[in-house]
């Protein structure tokens, strides 16, 4: 029997572009808003502005630094901690 190999991953890596995204921000297509705008119209429903449904718990990304060089190793994903909590 030759070796274990684990099964392919389900999604996609994306900590390559993740990293592309946020150490390289000329790169954004910031001057390219045409292909990101929609409209939808819509019936203006004044009664809606007295409603809202609650939020989920927020998530924010921290990175992970060598205390050495400052250089950025890795990013985590963490909680943000609400006013409820303190």
């Amino acid at each position: 029997m030759g070796s274990v190999t684990e099964p392919p991953p389900i999604l996609p890596d994306i900590e390559t572009d993740l990293r592309d995204y946020l150490l390289s921000p000329e790169r954004l297509p910031i001057h390219q808003y045409e292909r990101n705008q929609e409209f939808w119209p819509r019936i203006p429903d004044p009664k809606e502005l007295l409603s809202f449904e609650g939020s989920p718990l927020c998530t924010t990304l921290k990175v992970q630094r060598d205390p050495n060089t400052g250089k950025i190793i890795d990013f985590r994903e963490v909680a943000v901690q609400s006013w409820s909590d303190r």
